[in-house]
């Protein structure tokens, strides 16, 4: 019995990704939650994930996701 396979992928590593979903609310029509293999980060808004830009990790790639995504018009 093998053990189990996470996967650990950070930005530009094989296996990386980011799933975005939209979960929008009255107040927060542009909400989404950025998945990708280590966590997750939810935006409200552009203004919410441009303060993320500067984190480390994962984060600022997963705010530039969520901008690209908005830009792109969004999934609602």
């Amino acid at each position: 019995m093998s053990a189990p396979r996470y996967n650990t992928a950070g930005y530009g590593e094989p296996g990386h990704f980011f799933r975005i979903r939209a979960i929008p609310t009255w107040a927060c029509p542009d909400r989404a939650r950025v998945t990708f293999p280590c966590g997750h980060a939810t935006f409200d808004s552009a203004d919410d994930a441009r303060v993320y830009l500067d984190h480390p990790g994962d984060t600022p790639h997963a705010a530039r996701a969520y901008l690209a995504w908005l830009e792109a018009g969004g999934t609602r």
